[in-house]
């Protein structure tokens, strides 16, 4: 894989606060990604004195919807969404079953319901479930496969 700093794209603040969240000592330097064409993996670079440093790869989740929560690890339930109830209302997501998988519409982190009911703890007036990765929601419904 060869690529020029060109190809580098500075890593938002909530990319960032993910990749700080797992590697607490990166914390204050400035971050930058190169996401691979082949494979979609996100390449993680910081800025230095010589150049860019090669920091890791997906230090950040999710590049692609993992089969996996994002926050506890639970394998997502392959599941089809209710289809007799509109996805967009709160009350519909929270009465999925807890490994259920759902969409941050932000950071777009495939993490389960439970994980979801834990983060928000009554934060949200309409009831509406919260992000445990970047706190801010709505989340979607979707199942493992990334639909």
């Amino acid at each position: 894989m060869i690529f020029s700093g060109k190809d580098l794209t500075p890593l938002s603040r909530e990319e960032m606060a993910l990749t700080v969240r797992m590697r607490p000592d990166l914390v204050g330097r400035k971050l930058w990604d190169y996401v691979c064409p082949g494979c979609n993996a996100a390449h993680v670079f910081a800025a230095s004195r010589r150049g860019y440093e090669w920091i890791g790869a997906n230090m950040y989740l999710p590049h692609a919807t993992p089969h996996r929560c994002a926050e506890c690890r639970t394998v997502l339930a392959r599941s089809a969404p209710p289809h007799d109830a509109r996805l967009d209302r709160p009350s519909v997501l929270r009465g999925l079953p807890p490994d259920t998988g759902l969409a941050c519409s932000r950071c777009n982190a495939a993490v389960c319901v439970a994980c979801c009911e834990q983060a928000t703890r009554n934060r949200t007036q309409d009831g509406s479930l919260l992000c445990p990765r970047c706190f801010r929601g709505p989340m979607v419904y979707a199942d493992s496969d990334g639909a």
